[in-house]
């Protein structure tokens, strides 16, 4: 809790590395401090109700925490940019979540950067390390306030992986596509599926999307235009190469054109796997990954 009467606004970064809290500076009038987190009866959680307990005592009543769980200050990017501007005294979220204003902060998605979670614990609170991650995002007027290891990195495979040299030519889907993230796994002879990079799901096995060019996308383009012409006044949905579609147990994948008939039905709140398609098109040509002809099929 240190410093926490002259810089009471605060941020809590979480990592697979490590998570922590950062904070802006405020004055020391009365004031409401908004604790934002995405998450709900977990560690974070648990901990802003100690940190609420523990401020509104020691500022005598001229602070009272509020603190907001699941989201409902926003989606992450923009709780970044409330506390950057302060208008949110404190949110948590991933590291990764804070590179744009601090670039540092992506030294915490390293792979291996810690043997285990003791070991992060002890780096993390290390006095000299504690010393160099005060200055992490201080230029935005942010500072981070307490470091905790959030969870390890695992990576889950078909194959049994015994030593270094079985991760040769294994295909690994890493959390970013950050050099940080991708390069120890190259030097041990991954290949690698960014997180941001689409990739169909066939078997339990991790295709990664052919790269549409020019011609591909233009026919897409106008299928869906003529589908659109042809539906108007239907009860008809109509996506275009983004949206993920469920279509079995063993296989989801990006269709170029997927058309719903009726309302349509996600696995997920936020409407990003669709499970109920009526139509799906895949454009396919001499260039196309074997596999979308087959087993995609």
């Amino acid at each position: 809790m240190r410093g926490m009467i002259g810089r009471l606004a605060a941020v809590a970064v979480g990592a697979i590395a490590a998570s922590s809290l950062t904070l802006t500076t405020a004055g020391a009038q009365q004031f409401t401090m908004k604790l934002s987190s995405p998450t709900i009866n977990d560690v974070v959680h648990e901990y802003y109700k100690t940190l609420k307990t523990g401020v509104e005592a020691r500022s005598g009543g001229r602070i009272k925490v509020e603190i907001y769980p699941a989201n409902q200050l926003g989606q992450l990017p923009a709780v970044v940019e409330g506390v950057a501007l302060g208008t949110i005294e404190v949110g948590s979220a991933a590291n990764g979540f804070w590179v744009g204003l601090e670039p540092r902060f992506q030294v915490l998605d390293a792979p291996g950067l810690f043997d285990d979670v003791l070991h992060g614990y002890r780096i993390l609170n290390d006095p000299a390390i504690r010393t160099r991650l005060a200055t992490f995002g201080a230029d935005k007027g942010i500072e981070i306030l307490t470091p905790a290891i959030y969870s390890p990195l695992m990576l889950l495979s078909h194959k049994a992986i015994r030593a270094v040299a079985d991760f040769q030519g294994q295909k690994v889907r890493t959390q970013g596509g950050a050099p940080i993230q991708v390069e120890p796994l190259k030097k041990v002879g991954d290949d690698y599926v960014g997180s941001q990079q689409k990739a169909d799901s066939i078997a339990g096995k991790l295709i990664p999307k052919d790269l549409s060019n020019r011609w591909h996308n233009l026919v897409a383009s106008n299928v869906a235009i003529a589908l659109g012409s042809r539906l108007k006044g239907t009860k008809c949905d109509i996506y275009v190469n983004g949206m993920r579609v469920k279509l079995k147990n063993n296989l989801s994948c990006y269709p170029d054109v997927v058309v719903v008939s009726g309302d349509p039905s996600f696995a997920d709140p936020e409407g990003q796997i669709l499970l109920n398609p009526t139509v799906v098109i895949e454009g396919v040509s001499k260039d196309t990954n074997p596999i979308n002809k087959t087993a995609k099929l």
